[in-house]
Parts: C-alpha cells; sequence; structure tokens
C-alpha cells in the first residue's frame, strides 16, 4: 500500500486473486455546475465511476451513461470515454486489475477473471447504500490516519470489491448461473426478507428499488433471484399476494367491495374489478356470493 499527494494505491489478496487498486486525485470530488469532462481517454485496467450523491454522464465511444446516487459505473479496460462529470454532487474513481497470487491456492482467481471476460461494455450497477457505504468508510479511514486506519481500509476495500465482483458477474451473461441462490442458506436468507417485504407492502406500493436496497443487490439482480426464489416475478408475486387477500376478504367478512380494494393496494374499485376477474373468471360479488353458498 502507498499513498502520496496525489495517487494511492494498493494491494488486495482475495484468496488466491491480488487486485491492485489505484485512486487519483483524491478519493472524492465535489464538483460545481460549471464543472465538466476531462480528455477523451482508455486505460489498462478498469475504472470505476461511484456516485456519492447528486447525478454524473459518462461519454464512451459505444454511448453516454448516466448514475445517481448509490450507482456505479464499471468501464472495462480499452474503453475510450471522456473523464465522469457530476454537477453539484460527490463522486469518486478508482481503477482495479486483477492478477493471480502465485503463493496462495483457491479459485478466486479464476471465476473473478470469469466475470470480467464477460464485461465487454460498460456495466451500471446499482447498490443502493452498500457501495456509499463502504466509501463512507473508506474515506475516514484515510483521512483520519488512526491506529490500524491502513488494515481497516483493506478490509473495507475487500468488502467492496468482492461485493462488485459478485453483482458485476451477476449482470454479466451467465453470470446469474452460478447457483448462489438455489438450495442454499443464502436463498432461505433472502427468501425470508423478500416475503417478508412483499406481506408487509402489498397494499401499498412495493417498490422492486426498494426491495433490492433490502437485500443490498441491485434491481436487475434482485428481480433474478426472486424468480429463482419463487418461480414469478416480482410484479406476479405481488399480484397475487393481494388477490389471495382479496379472496379472503370477500369471503369472510362483510367489508364493502370498494374497501377490500383500497385495502388490497387497489387504487380504483374499477381497477380491482375488472383484474380480479381476469384473474378468477367471475367477478368480486360473485366470488363472495359462491364462498357464502359454500359456507352455509
Amino acid at each position: 500500500m502507498g499513498r502520496n499527494k496525489n495517487e494511492y494505491h494498493l494491494e488486495l489478496d482475495i484468496g488466491d486473486a491480488r487486485i491492485l487498486i489505484t485512486m487519483s486525485g483524491g478519493f472524492f470530488d465535489l464538483r460545481g455546475k460549471d464543472a465538466y469532462k476531462s480528455s477523451v481517454h482508455s486505460h489498462s485496467s478498469f475504472e470505476v465511476h461511484a456516485v456519492i450523491e447528486g447525478e454524473g454522464v459518462l461519454e464512451t465511444e459505444h454511448g453516454s451513461y448516466t448514475a445517481e446516487g448509490g450507482e456505479l459505473l464499471i468501464v472495462p479496460p480499452g474503453t475510450v470515454h471522456k473523464g465522469f462529470a457530476i454537477s453539484d454532487g460527490i463522486k469518486t474513481s478508482f481503477s482495479f486489475s486483477i492478477v493471480k497470487n502465485a503463493k496462495r491456492k483457491g479459485l478466486v482467481f479464476s471465476r473473478f477473471s470469469s466475470v470480467l471476460s464477460k464485461t465487454e461494455e460498460v456495466v451500471k450497477l446499482s447498490g443502493g447504500r452498500k457501495y456509499t457505504e463502504y466509501l463512507e468508510h473508506i474515506f475516514y479511514e484515510y483521512y483520519s490516519k488512526n491506529i490500524c486506519s491502513e488494515e481497516r481500509l483493506s478490509s473495507f476495500f475487500g468488502l467492496l470489491v468482492t461485493d462488485l465482483f459478485y453483482d458485476l458477474g451477476a449482470e454479466c451473461e451467465g453470470g446469474q448461473d452460478d447457483g448462489r441462490y438455489t438450495e442454499s442458506e443464502d436463498c432461505n436468507l433472502i427468501r425470508s426478507v423478500m416475503e417478508e417485504y412483499v406481506t408487509v407492502s402489498f397494499n401499498k406500493t412495493p417498490r422492486l428499488g426498494e426491495l433490492a436496497s433490502a437485500v443490498h443487490l441491485g434491481e436487475r439482480q434482485t428481480a433474478r433471484v426472486f424468480r429463482q426464489c419463487f418461480g414469478e416475478s416480482f410484479g406476479e408475486y405481488v399480484m397475487r399476494a393481494r388477490l389471495d387477500a382479496a379472496k379472503y376478504l370477500l369471503a369472510n367478512t362483510d367489508k364493502p367491495l370498494a374497501a377490500i380494494a383500497l385495502d388490497t393496494g387497489y387504487l380504483s374499485y374499477n381497477g380491482f374489478f375488472k383484474l380480479f376477474k381476469k384473474k378468477t373468471g367471475i367477478s368480486p360479488e360473485e366470488y363472495r356470493r359462491q364462498n357464502r353458498e359454500e359456507n352455509v
């Protein structure tokens, strides 16, 4: 590890993979509305742009990419781009490369290399507060220079990098097929968090982005994991939960139909009526009548 006025270098071992990290120009930039981009350039390593606050734009040979607070843009080696421009916010950038540590055994290097080989264009990761929290810890340890700060820096960078590689792998083709969320304790834990989220919010406005933040994954990755765990999409699961609740209320209470519609998350009775009939083949009134007759 080394630091000077303009650059910060870190060598981090994760299993048999050695991660080489470089941060240039300080850890973070505070930009004003008149700040603009750097000249056109490329790197021989991967470059990460993280937005802590505000919004920024990265322009590459393939197009423009925007990122907001809590989002990261991963730029592959050799990609020609203009430096990340941000107005009225905070961003940080660092580059990394990976080599095999011949003195250590393991499969981390091959797995990381497999993920990176699939990253051919800029990838945006939506990690919510996960990455910004890591970076805030890194900022603090770097500038505080307290006892064990160097060790804590390595630890926080290790957490950031391992999460980054996992999320990056899930965003790339084939990265979701590693089986991590099938028949595992991780799946059980994530499944319980997802079920709890839908249970307490299905009659409000459940959002995939909120669920993604709760399980510390990107939105696209959360959508894939949700389908793997439940066999249906997030939207389909929420719809089924609403219909199940509506059926129970119709069969077991005397609540007005309009009130049941509102209690199960529908903004209007008309919307509730159309969906209920489409999914069940009968109207809510008919469902209530049939179930009352069966219970008599």
